[in-house]
């Protein structure tokens, strides 16, 4: 048995003097975040990627698409790619960075179609308005459907490329992260390496890695984590000014990449009092302090002056999550969230994608949930206070983890959402470095007097092995949004938004088994209907949730339009056009696809058919020239002269230089004058 436990000695010795090496450790760091996250190199799109990615027009406009980038809400790209003037979000979003950098792979690694697609969409709004020949209109559209296609196509083309770089940009977060701790806890022994392993490892920054979206994360602490190094280094030596220009130039990044730059008007002072033996409140007269806070009142400017109309035009709960609470309801709940983030901190092994109505319920100050949370973390603000005052160095991660979690604990900003797994990043710095401190320090506690490094590393490997292979596993359920969704369906039942994304992945992942056809054979059927089914039972759960869910209804509504359901398709569709009675954009994409079941059968001699389905289009989508003359061909057909007449008119209501429309209107006219007087 000695000699076992000799040879374990005489390895940890090595791996010791190993680590003393100054290469050692960051080589380790950033072996372990490639590693870590190797699974994810050929991952496609999830969440809310298309939002900044595969449907925002800027990026598939590459270097030509910055300047639009970086002068406009995040979000506009994406709603104007929808056709939704109005953006829905309060308050807007201004991250320009991540997107930019977006771009910049679509121009160096992928195909850049931006610019051909915004000038079809432009032909099509012209050609309905003004267009002579409806074959025209339907032929553009059909290329404008192309052009969207190959969007899709051109993103995918290069999501493994967009995985590479979102691992190298954290293992460059990781290194800043190891760098800053190194400067501002250096004199305690290992704690920067085990600190910046337990956040690499930590299974909570999943979605920070896998989710490309969530991008400006990484962004934004990288650039915070460097703005307070160069800070560090200019306290250290006020003579050498340019470490205070490139801490400022940092700032101006990290600000363009998230607002969370805004806690450094905070953390860079009580660094500064930690770091020098003035008095808490010298900051206020030094010159660097108030160049941070210049440069955040000039950021605030640019930001409100670019999302000043962002405004949402509906309150929805899904971005209102205490929508319906009461007051007293709105607090305890908001209260009670906050212990669920320390959950997945200490215990990350049911993580979601999603926390959204109805993740969780409301509850009031009769819950003990509520008070023992309550408890913590006003024991952890006097903690931080009181280290603080003592000028103790464990302050700084106290504080670190408070500063951001105000500013995303719900209390005192609306974040949309009741909670984040992407947004306890910043925090989960602070919280690393406790658990760092504690681990080195639990073998002196309980007197154990020698061997203290070698016991450290003993209790860190086992919590490193549970992290390791909870990250790996968790990564692969972000490959796509169908191992996404049907996964975190199972650990959030209750999500409104889960069930309706699930059963949108699973009705897709059938529609692209029979090559998305709208006019389906009996062997289509049988592959593509048990997927309808299946999801039909999560649209049902979403809709039982949250009877707005508009996804919901129109996906439902698509389900009972394949199944040949149409009026109860019509349920949802008019549910929809109830809560949007302006033109909605899915409602509009439903509607094309109710006029192409059409067409097929108007193309087979079946009017009574065509019928059936393009009128059901022209209640969705009333503007669209291209239905109207379709459903007054089928009626005309048909021998529906009155109605055929009818919708020949609406047409040239919408545009009326339409000729198709003109000359079936007039021979509509014609053949009931004729019948008219045949009559008589």
């Amino acid at each position: 048995m000695k000699p076992n436990i000799l040879y374990i000695f005489v390895h940890f010795k090595m791996l010791h003097d190993l680590g003393r090496k100054k290469w050692f450790q960051p080589l380790l760091i950033v072996l372990s975040c490639i590693l870590l996250n190797v699974n994810t190199f050929h991952h496609e799109y999830a969440l809310d990627d298309e939002m900044v990615i595969t449907k925002n027009i800027l990026v598939h406009k590459g270097f030509a698409g910055i300047p639009g980038i970086l002068s406009q809400d995040a979000l506009k790209s994406y709603y104007s790619y929808l056709g939704v003037n109005q953006l829905n979000l309060a308050g807007g979003r201004y991250r320009p960075l991540s997107i930019v950098s977006f771009a910049v792979e679509q121009e160096i690694f992928g195909n850049t179609i931006g610019e051909q697609f915004e000038e079809s969409k432009f032909r099509l709004q012209q050609k309905e308005t003004s267009g002579t020949n409806a074959t025209e209109i339907l032929e553009e559209a059909q290329r404008l459907k192309q052009y969207n296609n190959q969007l899709e196509v051109n993103a995918l083309d290069i999501a493994s490329v967009r995985h590479v770089f979102q691992v190298i940009y954290f293992c460059i977060c990781c290194l800043c992260l190891f760098w800053f701790l190194q400067l501002t806890f250096g004199h305690i022994k290992f704690l920067p390496f085990i600190a910046t392993l337990l956040f690499a490892f930590h299974p909570v920054h999943t979605e920070v890695i896998a989710n490309l979206k969530s991008r400006d994360e990484i962004f934004s602490l990288t650039f915070i984590l460097l703005t307070c190094c160069y800070c560090i280094k200019y306290f250290r030596d006020i003579k050498k000014i340019r470490y205070l220009y490139l801490a400022l130039g940092f700032y101006l990044l990290a600000f363009l990449s998230k607002e969370y730059a805004f806690g450094l008007i905070i953390i860079l002072p009580v660094i500064y009092y930690l770091q020098s033996k003035e008095s808490l409140f010298s900051f206020l007269n030094r010159r660097w302090f108030w160049a941070f806070a210049a440069s955040s009142a000039v950021f605030l400017f640019i930001r409100y002056t670019i999302t000043k109309g962002a405004m949402p035009t509906h309150t929805e709960i899904l971005n209102e999550p205490y929508l319906y609470a009461t007051a007293n309801q709105k607090a305890a709940s908001i209260i009670s969230v906050w212990m669920e983030y320390l959950r997945i901190l200490f215990y990350p092994v049911k993580l979601s994608s999603d926390y959204s109505y109805n993740t969780f319920k409301l509850v009031d100050f009769s819950s003990v949930r509520v008070w023992v949370s309550l408890i913590f973390w006003t024991a952890a603000a006097g903690l931080s206070i009181w280290l603080l005052i003592k000028r103790k160095i464990m302050a700084l991660p106290l504080i670190w983890f408070l500063v951001f979690f105000v500013m995303i604990n719900n209390m005192f900003f609306n974040i949309g959402a009741t909670m984040g797994e992407r947004l306890i990043f910043h925090s989960s710095v602070g919280f690393c470095i406790l658990i760092a401190y504690f681990i080195l320090q639990l073998p002196a506690v309980v007197s154990l007097k020698k061997g203290l490094t070698i016991a450290s590393f003993l209790l860190l490997l086992p919590v490193l092995f549970v992290f390791g292979k909870k990250t790996i596993a968790r990564n692969a359920d972000w490959r796509n949004d169908y191992t996404l969704f049907t996964t975190d369906v199972k650990t959030v039942p209750n999500s409104s938004m889960v069930n309706c994304n699930a059963g949108t992945q699973i009705f897709n992942r059938g529609h692209e088994l029979i090559g998305r056809k709208t006019t389906l054979t009996n062997n289509d059927q049988k592959i593509f209907f048990p997927y309808v089914k299946k999801s039909l039972k999560f649209f049902d759960k979403a809709i039982s949730i949250h009877p707005n869910l508009i996804n919901a209804r129109l996906n439902r509504a698509l389900c009972y339009m394949f199944l040949d359901q149409l009026d109860s398709a019509m349920i949802d569709w008019l549910a929809v056009k109830k809560l949007y009675p302006n033109r909605q954009p899915n409602l509009v994409q439903q509607a094309s696809t109710l006029l192409s079941k059409g067409m097929d059968y108007g193309s087979k001699k079946d009017y009574n058919n065509a019928i059936r389905f393009i009128k059901p289009a022209s209640l969705l989508d009333p503007e669209n020239v291209a239905i109207w003359d379709n459903l007054g061909g089928a009626y005309y057909m048909s021998g529906n002269m009155l109605e055929a007449k009818n919708a020949f008119a609406k047409a040239l209501e919408i545009n009326p230089s339409l000729q198709d429309a003109r000359n079936g209107f007039n021979a509509a006219d014609y053949n009931l004058k004729v019948n008219l007087h045949g009559s008589k």
